[in-house]
């Protein structure tokens, strides 16, 4: 056999081997960002899985309310309509931010895309605090107030309830800042994991 022959056959036999290699770097890829992609969709499922527990929270507040500080308390009735519609504001707005993301398609939409809904998420979740803070610290207020206006309570136990209010309304202030965190920390996982993917 002659040597040109034999360098022709290994030629052949090394491109061979170099376009199977081609294919299984580009068909790990392709399984890599397929994973990426999937993980990206599971961490906005948890998000709208969030929304959605707390809307529902916060719907059974509403039907609990009304019933328990008009007949418990004798809140005044435009309290308790301006709490359902602080409520109700509350349901739409997490309802408004939580929806571009819901919509997205990880698995085949486009990562721009993608990553612009998701930041403008995080930008709208970061700012939220900035609102809700103050909304509360006025429906709280307001609410002592009506509470020791209209209570024909001992002073012992319009004491009790007050601070009964305000130690609640610190843990669930802790818990809703705490939860706002988890879901900035949650969009920022999402916007790592995208630009991973992106050229």
């Amino acid at each position: 056999m002659k040597p040109e022959e034999i360098s022709e056959s290994e030629y052949l036999q090394m491109k061979a081997e170099l376009d199977s290699l081609k294919q299984m770097v580009s068909e790990n890829i392709k399984l890599n960002e397929q994973a990426i992609r999937r993980l990206m969709q599971n961490k906005a499922d948890e998000l709208t899985r969030f929304a959605l527990r707390l809307s529902l929270l916060a719907l059974a507040a509403m039907f609990l309310i009304p019933f328990a500080f008009y007949h418990f308390y004798h809140i005044s009735v435009a309290f308790i309509i301006a709490t359902e519609l602080m409520m109700t504001v509350c349901i739409l707005a997490t309802a408004a931010i939580h929806a571009p993301v819901y919509r997205l398609d990880f698995a085949n939409g486009s990562l721009v895309e993608a990553a612009n809904k998701v930041n403008r998420f995080k930008r709208l979740y970061t700012r939220w605090p900035y609102l809700g803070i103050p909304m509360v610290i006025l429906w709280i207020v307001w609410l002592l107030y009506e509470i020791y206006s209209g209570t024909s309570y001992n002073r012992e136990q319009v004491l009790i309830l007050g601070a009964s209010i305000l130690c609640g309304a610190i843990i669930g202030g802790a818990i809703g800042i705490y939860n706002n965190r988890r879901m900035v920390r949650k969009a920022d996982e999402i916007l790592d994991e995208n630009r991973h993917l992106k050229p």
